[in-house]
């Protein structure tokens, strides 16, 4: 069966120069169709597109990039192939996103060093696609199985219990499809950019624990050799 995928990059007002490049070089694929869709708050944005889905039987997919975010060191166009070769309910890149002064990849998982959920710090041991408990919609591919069997709406903003916090839609879409079966799964040869303002130590400290898991990397890679 053909992919009929469509595109989109939700935003409000503004989308960077070097994320319209990437538009241009992923339309050039015969089964992308570009929606151009302004608008604001995100989630009904979002929810917006899911109807598109829905109300189209020819689409197969929803695709969605944030209008800061493009892929990172690869022909554009390369990032749906390496959705698609997810095989996936949902298939997600990974894109750095910063967090408590922090920066981190932005699915959520498990592991046996730590438990309990938490963004993921590094992934160069990972040579295939892995299942992922959450992500941000940085750069994210959807089937269209996944509106059709999950109750609208499927983004939604929720208000947290500390005062002037709130879940992301990411988060709430993560989580309500999940209950109703779909898994989330990420290719970690799939990397966003993103742009964001941030101070400058967090990103001296997040490149030294990067370092610190690369090397550890190396050296398990040569005792294996």
């Amino acid at each position: 069966m053909r992919n009929n995928i469509l595109f989109a990059v939700p935003t409000n007002d503004y989308i960077l120069p070097r994320t319209n490049l990437a538009i241009a070089g992923i339309c050039r694929r015969e089964d992308i169709e570009y929606i151009s869709i302004t608008g604001s708050p995100t989630d009904q944005v979002r929810n917006g597109l899911g109807r598109e889905i829905l109300a189209r039987k020819e689409l197969t997919h929803l695709m969605m990039m944030d209008s800061d975010a493009w892929p990172y060191r690869m022909d554009d166009a390369k990032m749906v192939d390496l959705l698609l070769d997810c095989n996936a309910d949902v298939a997600t890149a990974i894109t750095p996103i910063s967090f408590k002064g922090k920066i981190f990849g932005n699915v959520v998982v498990k592991t046996d060093d730590d438990p309990d959920e938490h963004f993921i710090t590094h992934w160069e041991d990972k040579t295939e696609p892995f299942e992922v408990l959450g992500t941000g919609c940085g750069c994210i591919l959807i089937k269209r199985e996944v509106f059709e069997k999950t109750p609208w709406p499927w983004f939604r903003y929720l208000e947290s219990e500390k005062e002037g916090a709130r879940t992301g839609e990411d988060v709430f879409f993560s989580i309500k499809i999940r209950e109703h079966g779909f898994k989330i799964v990420t290719n970690p040869f799939a990397v966003c950019d993103h742009c964001k303002r941030i101070p400058l130590m967090s990103i001296v400290e997040a490149f030294n624990i990067q370092r610190k898991h690369y090397e550890s990397y190396i050296k398990s890679r040569q005792a294996i050799s």
